[in-house]
């Protein structure tokens, strides 16, 4: 019940690339194939073009003041070897590789607390202050992804609404809209991840995610079904 924010900075990802799709895809296809979507055909090129800097700077720069940390479980178990790689994105000033996770989720070893709101959400001082200017500016996003799964999955989407309803607080602070309909959101740092399933997910839910930053060889694969969705032509 979540999505995933990719951002690539000054990198090169190397692998055998999967052959384009030519088929386009339907609402009845979807279930299978997934949706993709630019945002300028939600916002038109100008605004789109600008959205998609703008998250991007602001990732950049949030990163500056508060750099991720590499993460530690087998979900991304390749990223020790692509480090190895690339050693200026490990020290810094320049430290750019890791996950941040923004929202709320279940702890699996205090699961009796409920929904708790993540260690990377909880920033105080300087730091909360360059966080919510990232989450504002995120909101363009949720906006184009909640009309792509109301289009989808209207079902769905009102089953994320009514769970987050419940779970947020005078505590929580990590909405980027005012009709947030996601609990958490993934944001990799020049680090790539393996498919998994939460124990805690929605059953039969959707995930989203969206590209960001300068990179090549990063199309959006679906290895199942050996499609690859072209992000930039």
């Amino acid at each position: 019940m979540g999505n995933t924010v990719d951002v690539f900075f000054q990198i090169d990802s190397h692998g055998e690339r999967a052959p384009p799709t030519s088929r386009k895809a339907t609402l009845e296809y979807t279930k299978a194939l997934g949706s993709s979507f630019e945002l300028k055909l939600n916002y038109e090129d100008k605004i789109g073009e600008y959205v998609e800097k703008a998250i991007s700077w602001n990732i950049e720069e949030y990163a500056s003041v508060n750099p991720p940390a590499i993460p530690k479980d087998t979900r991304h178990k390749d990223y020790e070897e692509w480090l190895l790689s690339n050693p200026h994105l490990c020290w810094p000033p320049w430290a750019r590789a890791g996950v941040y996770h923004w929202g709320i989720w279940t702890e699996q070893e205090h699961a009796k607390l409920g929904s708790v709101t993540t260690q990377d959400t909880n920033m105080k001082g300087h730091i909360k202050k360059a966080l919510l200017p990232l989450f504002k500016v995120m909101g363009a996003t949720t906006r184009a992804q909640r009309i792509l799964l109301a289009a989808v999955d209207l079902k769905c989407l009102q089953e994320y609404e009514k769970i987050l309803g419940k779970c947020l607080d005078d505590r929580t602070s990590f909405e980027t809209d005012e009709r947030e309909c996601f609990a958490l959101r993934a944001c990799l740092v020049n680090v790539f991840t393996k498919p998994y399933v939460d124990g805690g997910d929605v059953k039969n839910s959707w995930a989203s995610m969206y590209p960001l930053g300068e990179f090549e060889d990063g199309d959006f694969c679906i290895t199942e079904l050996k499609c690859r969705f072209v992000y930039k032509l």
